[in-house]
């Protein structure tokens, strides 16, 4: 019996292989996790039940929302590997302050789809000491020049409001260096990036111990003055693996953050891409390090200030699911019924209210009636998401909208397949009865087994 379990877990991640595509993932980056889930209702069992429990759900953000973060800059990175730049000292971190805030509800087309987005911008100022290699033609009897480096640095990213997936980003980003003899400028440009696919970091809901990867074109393209730095190629492929390491309270303290998870991003080449400590009740980061901000600068952002949204919507917008659906642990294909309240600031229903539904490729024009609701028949359909991971089929966000002064309203669904539920249980056991066998001839499998992609 066990060695029919064996050969029915290969095939069944034969099945999986070719059904993935290119989003690939090295099955041994992966752990799997302790049977100890606690859901919303202790009743979302069966393959939900291979994680830990939420530690954090989407959040929603509201046009207005503002963090203002104390900000390091390494410029030492950007240095040319250039050996006319060999006594140059960038050694001091530039430091300032940067703000993010919320500045819109929007749309993005997207594969021929309308999207619910945010608009989130950045905005700082930065400045440290410099050392570069006195420039040609000028007359000065040092081969160094001491200064001062200034940063100037924009940014906007429209971020799917499903799920927080970034699709592009546009970024303005200035340095002069200030010395005695007046200011140079290293570099004075605008830069466009986009991710196909959106490039999602957090895979909400966030459960302790989860892993995940991602695989990308990422097209680029500078327009301005490139100065001393060399523009990117205007397109490359890379593959992303996430990890969800620990929840806790991290080195930089933020009140109402004692209870943060730590999300970290790697490269296939083991490089550290970004990690941060998301911190549910702040609805952003406490403390974040991305690698190459801009023009190869990398950046650890500490926040100091969050404060909410000083105009609030006059309407509010709640989703309720179907009490017998199983949010966390859904099937493919399953119909849910979903009712969408809306209630003015005094609590009073709103009738006559006219919105949509995004979900997935799904647009839904809703309408409420006299009691300020209505309700929905959704199809969750059978659409893997671009986050691959073992432990679900796909995540995806029902996104509540409207053009009638109401925010958004998120609520994830996790949809799980018997049959992945099914092979990946399979999986262990065979693996783990090949693993301990001594019998020569499972050597072969035992190696085949470690290369497995899924």
């Amino acid at each position: 019996m066990r060695a029919a379990h064996i050969c029915i877990a290969l095939a069944l991640s034969s099945i999986i292989i070719f059904s993935s595509g290119t989003n690939l993932i090295q099955l041994d980056e992966l752990k799997f996790l302790p049977k100890n889930l606690e859901t919303e209702n202790n009743e979302q069992s069966n393959f939900a039940e291979n994680l830990s429990e939420i530690y954090a759900e989407i959040p929603v953000w509201n046009v207005g929302d503002k963090w203002t973060y104390s900000t390091t800059l390494d410029a030492a990175t950007a240095l040319p590997d250039n050996p006319d730049w060999d006594d140059a000292d960038l050694s001091q971190p530039l430091t300032g302050n940067t703000i993010i805030e919320i500045t819109q509800y929007s749309t993005y087309e997207y594969n021929g789809d309308i999207i619910p987005v945010y608009l989130r911008t950045y905005s700082g100022t930065y400045q440290g000491p410099a050392v570069f290699p006195t420039p040609d033609g000028v007359d000065f009897l040092l081969e160094t020049i001491s200064g001062t480096l200034d940063v100037e640095y924009q940014r906007t990213e429209y971020i799917r409001a499903s799920d927080l997936a970034v699709f592009e980003i546009q970024a303005y980003i200035k340095i002069e260096f200030e010395y005695s003899l007046g200011t140079e400028t290293l570099i004075d440009t605008s830069s466009n990036v986009k991710y196909f696919p959106a490039y999602e970091y957090h895979d909400f809901p966030v459960f302790l111990n989860e892993s995940w990867s991602s695989v990308h074109r990422i097209d680029e393209s500078w327009d301005g003055n490139n100065g001393y730095f060399e523009a990117p190629p205007p397109s490359s492929d890379v593959e992303y693996v996430f990890d969800v390491i620990e929840n806790g309270t991290p080195l930089h303290i933020y009140e109402g953050c004692e209870e943060a998870v730590n999300i970290s991003n790697i490269n296939t080449k083991g490089e550290q891409i970004e990690w941060m400590w998301f911190c549910e009740s702040v609805r952003a980061p406490s403390q974040w390090w991305i690698r190459d901000i801009a023009v190869n600068v990398d950046a650890e952002l500490r926040l100091l200030e969050y404060i909410p949204a000083a105009s609030m919507p006059t309407n509010y917008v709640e989703i309720h699911l179907d009490p017998e659906f199983e949010r966390l642990n859904a099937t493919l294909s399953e119909l849910v019924n979903l009712t969408i309240s809306i209630n003015d600031s005094e609590g009073a229903p709103v009738s006559g209210m006219n919105g949509k539904i995004s979900y997935c490729s799904q647009t839904i024009n809703w309408t409420t009636g006299l009691n300020g609701t209505t309700t929905i028949s959704l199809d969750v359909g059978l659409l893997k998401d671009d986050t691959v991971t073992l432990y679900d089929w796909g995540s995806h966000g029902i996104v509540i909208s409207s053009d009638s002064n109401i925010t958004y309203a998120v609520k994830t669904i996790i949809l799980n397949s018997s049959a992945v539920a099914e092979a990946i249980a399979l999986r262990n056991e065979g693996a783990e009865l090949i693993q301990k066998s001594s019998f020569p001839a499972l050597e072969l499998v035992r190696n085949f087994d470690k290369s497995i992609r899924w």
